[in-house]
């Protein structure tokens, strides 16, 4: 059995939420995106003044996933919509992926959409990224459709919109 704990992030932790995105997100998306797009993409979703606004928001909820030492071995966030949980984010250091870690992570996130009377989860997730999707298909997730979105500095993400019943 893995066993981690979230650990609630705010904007007392922001440099350390850059700082993982930094490892973790880069590396994620290093493939599908040139160098001077990623930066430009990791700028505009995790400057400080966008996080600061983000973690504000009532609804949204950024987590540390972290071990029993308090390590930080990823990072996960969740946004009550109006009939889902949105699974905004959940990246694992890549060292720790395939342990079992996303899995575990992502039963806390259903736990906590079931908590709040919500009846699914939703998620974005690049269409390029098969390893990804694979996941999440194994959690039961099923695409609902294709969609672009606008990204920061002008950019857009092509994205799979899934949802999961629960």
């Amino acid at each position: 059995m893995v066993t981690f704990k979230l650990v609630e992030a705010n904007t007392s932790d922001i440099p350390k939420i850059q700082e993982l995105a930094q490892s973790i997100w880069i590396t994620t998306f290093s493939k599908f995106f040139s160098g001077k797009e990623l930066q430009q993409l990791f700028d505009g979703m995790y400057a400080t003044d966008v996080l600061k606004e983000t973690l504000a928001n009532p609804d949204y909820t950024l987590f540390f996933i972290c071990d029993n030492q308090h390590s930080k071995l990823g990072y996960c966030a969740i946004e009550r919509k109006q009939t889902a949980l949105k699974l905004d984010k959940i990246y694992v250091d890549p060292s720790k992926q395939g342990t079992g870690i996303g899995q575990a992570v992502m039963e806390e996130i259903y736990q906590m959409a079931e908590l709040r009377g919500l009846k699914s989860v939703e998620l974005r997730v690049n269409r390029a990224h098969s390893k990804s999707i694979s996941f999440y298909k194994k959690q039961g997730f099923k695409i609902e459709k294709s969609i672009n979105f606008p990204a920061p500095n002008g950019y857009k993400y092509e994205d799979y919109l899934m949802r999961k019943q629960i």
